[in-house]
């Protein structure tokens, strides 16, 4: 029996990686085990689904055409190689069945049989779930990589992706930054500075991401957690922790200690803890006198304790003034509805978001269209084909020979075209949730657990908020919110803003 090989990844990034290499490895081992002898293999190198971009299929159909009952199987890794629906995959099985060729996948049982047949169409069918198929197909070759100690992804900040002298991908300190997220680490595990105090030097230094994006808090955070910086690989899939081969920034017990911090916890007797729940605004809170975070505490009166905020900087000119916590809390509740966006600024900010989406959604499924001419196109020209033998202008191996191939191209093309569309997202539902969530978050605030409160807190005010004479202010409020107030006055304001005047809300 004879046999060719197809194998296609969906991205230039697999080419060089395992996936690629597994399938054509995979595929030959079948057909040593089969007794199938290989004389052809078709390789679609990081080609996507488009029609120009997928050769090699209109070649392998080509082949088969020219090669008619000498070829005998087609071997691909999944039928999912071949198409992403069920009616692609059988119409180019129906082009494969004239040629005298059958289908094997090296990872399904599919066959010749009923009980074959049927398991065929099933796997046709699941595989229109592109996105659960991907993450399937990929899984192994990532986790095999992580366990070489080789991060299969983009490494984070202050790293950069290179090759080795096998061409096999390593990562290495990125000289631009590495010594810069080094110089932050170092500065944190003094213990004597907050999230955003070293967001804010990150700034002062000009380090950026990787995309030239500002360092912001929740940055340096996910940072801070980032088991990378102390080499250690964390597989996702398995929560399993792997030795990396990249060079570390910190060791295990930096690392551990920078966790210690995070958690509001003493660094030296890991006794103390910073978060208590009755007190969520501890360490958020910025004294309006010295600028320094506020703390919280219990006072003990004749017959009861009492809970107050205060500030704990002696040169401030507010040491120690206890501000009890029901107060400020409550004014912290008004400031929330203070920023709070009025009812028509967000209808009128969602009318903008749509026409925008509406106007992006178009954009997105400019492909598709392009398709339906090229299909509409390549069945004119079939119907040329059918008028020219009518008129005896084709002999019979003519016709079929020119029939064939421009039903291969209209399969591909077909093919293309339903991988091309993009499915229409209900934006209007996710609008509608996260617009509720907004519009009350003084209540939402209050019911929330002490976690939930302060990830909401740094979420709304990246920078935090300061406290004087009984009224909070900030120099900066979320995007969001920045969004719904310029969308009230221009719809440009919806691209990713730069340089934004932050104002004091109200």
């Amino acid at each position: 029996m004879n046999g060719i090989i197809y194998c296609r990844v969906s991205s230039k990034e697999q080419v060089q990686g395992t996936s690629l290499d597994m399938q054509e490895k995979a595929c030959l081992e079948y057909a040593k085990d089969k007794g199938i002898q290989v004389f052809k293999k078709f390789i679609e190198e990081g080609e996507s689904a488009k029609f120009k971009e997928r050769t090699q299929l209109l070649k392998l159909l080509e082949f088969c055409q020219a090669n008619k009952g000498k070829v005998d199987a087609l071997i691909v890794w999944k039928v999912d190689r071949l198409a992403r629906n069920a009616s692609d995959h059988f119409g180019i099985k129906v082009l494969l069945t004239k040629y005298g060729v059958s289908i094997h996948s090296v990872t399904e049982p599919i066959g010749d049989d009923p009980q074959g047949h049927l398991m065929e169409t099933v796997l046709a069918g699941f595989a229109q779930f592109d996105n659960d198929i991907r993450t399937i197909r990929t899984i192994g070759g990532m986790q095999k990589r992580i366990e070489e100690g080789i991060w299969p992804w983009v490494p984070p900040t202050g790293y950069k992706a290179s090759r080795d002298r096998t061409e096999r991908k390593i990562d290495i300190p990125d000289e631009k930054r590495f010594k810069l997220v080094k110089k932050l680490w170092k500065e944190y595990l003094k213990g004597i500075y907050s999230i955003t105090d070293i967001a804010k030097m990150a700034n002062q230094w000009k380090l950026t991401t990787k995309k030239g994006h500002t360092m912001y808090p929740q940055t340096i955070k996910k940072m801070f957690n980032n088991k990378f910086y102390a080499g250690i690989l964390i597989n996702p899939w398995t929560k399993e922790e792997i030795e990396g081969k990249h060079q570390s920034m910190v060791n295990m017990e930096e690392f551990m200690k920078a966790q210690l911090i995070m958690r509001g916890r003493s660094v030296n007797s890991g006794s103390r803890n910073g978060q208590n729940p009755e007190f969520p605004l501890r360490h958020f809170v910025i004294c309006g006198y010295c600028g320094k975070p506020l703390t919280a505490s219990w006072s003990r009166g004749r017959n009861k304790r009492y809970p107050y905020y205060h500030c704990h900087n002696r040169e401030c000119s507010h040491y120690a003034k206890a501000i009890h916590k029901v107060k400020i809390e409550k004014d912290f509740i008004k400031f929330l509805k203070k920023i709070t966006p009025k009812e028509n600024y967000i209808k009128l900010f969602k009318q903008i978001v749509l026409d925008v989406w509406q106007e992006k959604y178009k954009d997105l499924n400019q492909d598709n269209l392009l398709y339906k001419k090229e299909l509409e196109k390549l069945e004119k020209e079939k119907e040329k084909i059918i008028e020219m033998k009518k008129k005896e202008l084709f002999t019979d191996e003519e016709f079929l020979k020119e029939k064939e191939s421009i039903n291969e191209k209209i399969a591909v093309t077909r093919l293309s075209m339903n991988e091309s569309i993009i499915e229409e997202f209900d934006i209007k539902s996710a609008l509608d949730y996260a617009l509720e969530f907004i519009k009350n978050i003084p209540r939402l605030w209050f019911d929330m657990n002490l976690e939930q409160k302060q990830r909401f807190q740094n979420l709304i005010f990246p920078q935090r908020v300061t406290y004087k004479a009984g009224k909070f202010g900030t120099a900066e409020i979320s995007l969001i919110y920045q969004l719904i107030e310029q969308s009230t006055h221009q719809k440009v304001g919806l691209v990713p803003l730069r340089g934004i005047e932050p104002r004091l809300p109200g």
